[in-house]
């Protein structure tokens, strides 16, 4: 009976300290682990997209509520390795307000845009290998 209880209290502190000690579970909402899947957060006057691609061929479109005319753009690519990728922001009447072809590695992008209200998001991916990050908010200044 001694041995039972031991050999039981042994594995089950070895199974703790197995659960304890993992240190390769990726965040939530982390893009790192998850290949041509987007990550995206969006609320009023503010639109979050990020995406590790690989090798990605297609077109994402993805709406925009802001009622600002008065924006900045941050644009961040990291990694990259193969392909193009096309960003457009869209105002609610069809005016492209924002056009930018990735075909660099590295790209840390901040821009004021004042044209119009953004109101839908467009990625066109062309065999596309690497990280992108593209936030939308309302200027300050």
């Amino acid at each position: 009976m001694k041995r039972i209880l031991f050999i039981s209290s042994v594995s089950i502190y070895l199974l703790l300290i197995n659960i304890s000690c993992r240190v390769d579970i990726i965040e939530p909402n982390n893009p790192a682990g998850n290949k041509n899947i987007p990550v995206r957060e969006g609320k009023e006057n503010y639109f979050n997209v990020a995406i590790n691609a690989d090798k990605l061929t297609t077109e994402m479109n993805f709406d925009a509520n802001f009622s600002s005319e008065v924006n900045s753009i941050l644009l961040k690519v990291n990694d990259k390795q193969s392909g193009t990728c096309t960003l457009r922001i869209i105002s609610s009447d069809n005016r492209i307000l924002y056009s930018s072809i990735i075909e660099i590695s590295d790209i840390d992008v901040r821009q004021r845009i004042n044209q119009g209200i953004p109101s839908k998001i467009r990625l066109i991916y062309d065999n596309f290998t690497g990280k992108i990050k593209i936030v939308i908010s309302k200027s300050s200044f």
